[in-house]
């Protein structure tokens, strides 16, 4: 009689703590992330749910939406998180350029020597400086709460050929998200940037829309991309993959102080779960696509030296190009009857001395007819004659014995080489005065702890 009771009194304490526990969730936290159950997203995530909801005895609850089934691009999803739809949701840096753009400061490349120093900075001022600038720039709609990891380092990797040097970049069509830093990196190399939501990624590589990507390994086996027929990876590793964990500061605000700590703890430790996971994971993921048939290619410092060096010059030669444009329109718009370059050139091609600018030039017949001609003008004209000099001729080319040197003139030049570029410094100034965009420390600053209110 006496076990029947007790045994009858556990099953009613059993079923009346599970109606408890069912009722506790005081506060729902919806998070979603654009990726599957095998990415260090959905690592972070799991490590958050089980902390906060365990840390809050079951008062709050984490609902985990893996996909796109809450949305399915950057721009929307924050625009979900800044309308409450979203309690919380992971980008790249370049997911969320379109509308905070200063947080492609984390694409720059080779920016970060190695994880330590990355893992430092993202645990410190800088990530503090970009929560206050996304909220101020959202009307206090969107919180920063931690920057982690996804993927690891990004590497060139596509579906046609080995890359050694920025050469074998040449006509490649590279998928990056709608950014322009990440662009102007691929254009500087000599390849063509394409932007492609990360969800057709994998159709567009099967297709031909894109060959190639800038991903890391976990993201590439992750997604099955070698399927599609991504086989060549060089691992330049010119920009580490910062996640950047967004939330509601709606929500965030509308929670007690003790259910905010726990929320601020728990991104702490998505942090570190994204930090460690794509490390493990990547030990597996270089086998798996190595035993899939797949071309792994490890540069050397100095080739990697040449990725930094040739985007540089293609950027300067890009950057001259288009002033010399700007001026030339200048000068034939206030002088609309100059002589007007031949727009078809004859084939007998020789060297000759420009009579305008006394440089030696290559050209064929008709540019020098060209050329003679202006020169006439410009003696006949002395208006034109300073126009031009002002507009075309001062423009000139940059000198060829700058070294690789990231940010504006007179600051220290950069250091490659390493497992993420080897970058030390990005043209920090010589006074160490403020270089214009947030701090990334090299480790004088220590990480301090996220503050409820700052």
């Amino acid at each position: 009689m006496l076990k029947g009771t007790i045994k009858s009194l556990t099953v009613a304490a059993i079923l009346a703590t599970g109606a408890i526990s069912a009722q506790a969730a005081d506060y729902t936290i919806r998070a979603t992330a654009n990726s599957n159950e095998n990415d260090e997203d959905y690592d972070g995530l799991i490590v958050f749910k089980n902390y906060v909801e365990s840390a809050s005895n079951g008062a709050i609850e984490v609902e985990l939406f893996i996909g796109t089934q809450l949305c399915s691009k950057g721009a929307e999803c924050l625009q979900g998180v800044a309308d409450g739809s979203i309690d919380v949701y992971i980008s790249t840096s370049g997911g969320a350029a379109g509308i905070f753009p200063y947080v492609q400061v984390l694409d720059l490349p080779y920016l970060m020597a190695d994880d330590r120093v990355a893992e430092h900075v993202l645990s410190g001022e800088f990530t503090r400086t970009v929560r206050k600038m996304a909220l101020e720039n959202s009307g206090d709609k969107i919180r920063l709460m931690t920057i982690g990891n996804t993927g690891g380092w990004r590497n060139f990797a596509n579906t046609k050929r080995r890359v050694q040097s920025p050469s074998d970049m040449e006509g490649l069509k590279i998928r990056t998200v709608v950014a322009d830093l990440p662009q102007e990196l691929v254009r500087a190399l000599g390849a063509s940037p394409t932007p492609i939501p990360w969800p057709e990624l994998f159709t567009s590589f099967q297709t031909g829309v894109v060959e190639g990507s800038k991903n890391g390994i976990t993201d590439i086996m992750g997604m099955k991309f070698p399927d599609a027929g991504l086989q060549y990876v060089t691992l330049d590793g010119h920009a580490y993959m910062g996640a950047l964990w967004w939330m509601s500061n709606d929500k965030f605000m509308s929670l007690p102080n003790d259910m905010r700590t726990i929320l601020v703890d728990g991104f702490a430790q998505l942090q570190q779960a994204t930090f460690a996971s794509p490390k493990r994971k990547s030990i597996q993921a270089y086998a798996d696509f190595v035993a899939g048939g797949g071309d792994l290619y490890v540069p050397t410092p100095e080739e990697k030296a040449r990725y930094a060096q040739e985007a540089i010059e293609r950027e300067k030669e890009n950057e001259l190009r288009q002033q010399r444009q700007a001026g030339s329109d200048a000068f034939r718009s206030a002088f609309p009857d100059a002589p007007q370059p031949p727009q078809i050139g004859t084939s007998d091609i020789m060297y000759y001395t420009d009579p305008i600018t006394g440089e030696q030039k290559q050209g064929s017949s008709t540019d020098v007819q060209y050329r003679n001609r202006l020169k006439e003008y410009l003696d006949a004209n002395p208006a034109a004659q300073e126009s031009y000099t002002q507009n075309v001729t001062s423009i000139a080319p940059p000198s060829n014995n700058q070294g690789p040197t990231f940010g504006r003139p007179g600051r220290q030049p950069i250091s490659i080489g390493g497992p993420g570029g080897g970058i030390t410094s990005i043209g920090q100034p010589l006074d160490g005065s403020d270089p214009g965009l947030p701090k990334l420390p090299g480790g004088p600053n220590q990480p301090k702890p996220i503050e409820l209110n700052d």
